[in-house]
């Protein structure tokens, strides 16, 4: 069941994404531990995916010795310019994270793909004192690195027509802390998805749907289909414009299971998102929601 397509609603973020094909990893500000057993970070092969990986201190290879040519070239050559879409950009804030030793707990894990060639940063920052996130990137093919940090980012970038992303996020041992994170990625056609979010109710104020600051490259429509299992629940979704006046509102009108709204948007103005559970709700309630915009 889904709810009714409305004007528009608002947010901006900062955001990061992507890999695949060609992408080396930086990891900065990091001092975590390596990538988790069973997923290493290696240093590429020549007979790998195309992927390169450099930590925060990279060696540099020696430069190559200049050769005195015999003759001039005979012609100049001409550099292929590469595809580099604008980067887009998404931020989901006050986003509450299980802890890992929670044996009811899930990461929180956010996908994405990048189309073109350019930078993916995820950028993590704590909004409680409640201890260090494991924040790890990967594609399909490989664990891209991790980082153990109250505040730190990872980055790659990426030269393939397209690659999927995967950031993970998850409290350190008894940890929960409440962050945001901020993602970047080369994209024509913006899109992001969170999975294993939360939808527990007003008495689960911590716990209950996404906020989600995106920014518009154009003037468009922001898209948000969400689901939260099989129960259904009054929702309230709301896209506000930062520094204008844009506002726009789907309450939905009935209970459902999910939602699918289209809100539009102008640039360049960042604009605020919000889903949320309007009802008391009874505990644990998974969220999975993607979002897409101009």
């Amino acid at each position: 069941m889904t709810g009714r397509r409305h004007p528009a609603l608002a947010a901006r973020f900062a955001g990061a994404a992507v890999v695949g094909g060609a992408l080396s990893l930086l990891l900065l500000g990091c001092s975590g531990p390596p990538a988790p057993t069973g997923a290493p970070v290696t240093s590429p092969t020549t007979s790998g995916a195309g992927t390169s990986l450099a930590t925060s201190s990279p060696s540099i290879p020696p430069a190559s010795p200049s050769v005195e040519p015999s003759a001039p070239p005979t012609q100049t050559p001409t550099l292929t310019p590469t595809n580099a879409p604008v980067a887009a950009t998404m931020l989901f804030t006050k986003l509450k994270l299980d802890a890992r030793n929670d044996p009811a707990g899930q990461d929180r894990v956010i996908t994405f793909t990048s189309q073109g060639s350019g930078q993916v940063t995820a950028v993590l920052t704590s909004l409680s004192p409640q201890g260090t996130t494991r924040m790890c990137l990967s594609t399909p093919a490989k664990a891209l690195g991790c980082t153990s940090t109250a505040n730190g980012l990872l980055t790659a970038t990426t030269t393939a027509p397209t690659a999927d992303f995967t950031l993970t996020l998850r409290g350190e041992q008894i940890d929960a802390p409440v962050v945001q994170v901020a993602i970047t990625f080369p994209a024509v056609h913006a899109s992001v998805t969170i999975a294993n979010a939360r939808f527990d109710g007003t008495e689960f104020p911590e716990t209950n749907g996404i906020q989600a600051l995106l920014t518009p490259r154009a003037d468009g429509d922001v898209r948000l289909q969400a689901q939260w299992g099989g129960h259904p629940f009054q929702y309230d979704v709301h896209l506000v414009e930062q520094g204008g006046t844009g506002n726009q509102a789907d309450t939905g009108g009935e209970s459902a299971t999910g939602v699918d709204a289209t809100l539009p948007v102008t640039a360049p103005n960042p604009w605020l998102l919000t889903l949320v559970n309007t009802e008391s709700g009874f505990g644990v309630t998974g969220l999975t929601a993607t979002i897409s915009w101009p």
